[in-house]
C-alpha cells in the first residue's frame, strides 16, 4: 500500500495514542526504506540491522515529540541515521584508542622474538577480572557482539555498559603495561 504524508501523520497520531498495531504497520512498511538510508553509513548488514532496530525503538520512545506536518518519514530516517552514526563512532572509538587486541598485535610486531608474551599478559590480566567482567570483554571484543545486544543480554542500559567496558579496557591496558612480577 502507498501512504501519503498525511497517512503517515495519522499513523503517528495513532501510535502516540498507544496503538501498537499502528506502530507495527510503520515498522513493516518503512523497514526497508529506513534500512536503505542507514546502509550507506554503516560498514555491514549487521550494523544496518542494529541501527534500524535501535531507530524504531527510539522512535517509539520519542513518538510524543513528533509534531506532524507531513514529515514523519524524514523524522524516522533522521533518527535511524543518528543511530547509524552512533554505531560507526562507537567502532571508531574502539579502533582508535581502545582496541586491546590491536595493541597486542602491535606489541607482538615490535617484539617478534617473543610474540606470545603480549597475548599471555592479556590472558593473565583477563584471568584477574571477575567472571562477569571477563565475559563482557570477551563477548564484546572477542566475539564482536554489539553494545546494544550485550545490554539486552545483561539487562542494563547500553550507556551503563559502555562506561563499564571503557573502565574495563582501561584497567586491562594498565595491567598489560605493568612489568610482569619476577618469581
Amino acid at each position: 500500500m502507498t501512504y501519503s504524508a498525511s497517512d503517515w501523520d495519522a499513523l503517528a497520531v495513532r501510535v502516540q495514542a498507544g496503538d501498537r498495531e499502528a506502530f507495527r504497520v510503520v515498522v513493516v512498511e518503512l523497514h526497508e526504506e529506513v534500512r536503505a538510508s542507514v546502509s550507506r553509513i554503516v560498514r555491514n548488514a549487521e550494523q544496518a540491522d542494529e541501527a534500524v532496530q535501535a531507530a524504531f525503538v527510539r522512535a517509539y520512545q520519542r513518538i510524543g515529540t513528533y509534531r506532524g506536518g507531513g514529515t514523519f518519514r524524514p523524522w524516522l530516517k533522521a533518527i535511524a541515521r543518528n543511530q547509524a552514526h552512533d554505531l560507526v563512532a562507537e567502532d571508531l572509538r574502539f579502533v582508535r584508542s581502545e582496541g586491546l587486541m590491536l595493541d597486542v598485535l602491535a606489541i607482538e610486531a615490535i617484539e617478534p622474538e617473543e610474540p606470545p608474551v603480549a597475548a599471555r599478559r592479556l590472558a593473565d590480566c583477563l584471568a584477574q577480572m571477575s567472571a562477569r567482567h571477563r565475559l563482557l570483554v570477551e563477548r564484546h571484543h572477542g566475539e564482536g557482539i554489539s553494545l546494544n545486544a550485550l545490554a539486552r543480554q545483561f539487562r542494563i542500559a547500553a550507556t551503563t555498559l559502555a562506561v563499564q567496558l571503557f573502565r574495563l579496557r582501561r584497567s586491562l591496558r594498565r595491567c598489560i603495561e605493568q612489568p610482569p612480577e619476577r618469581t
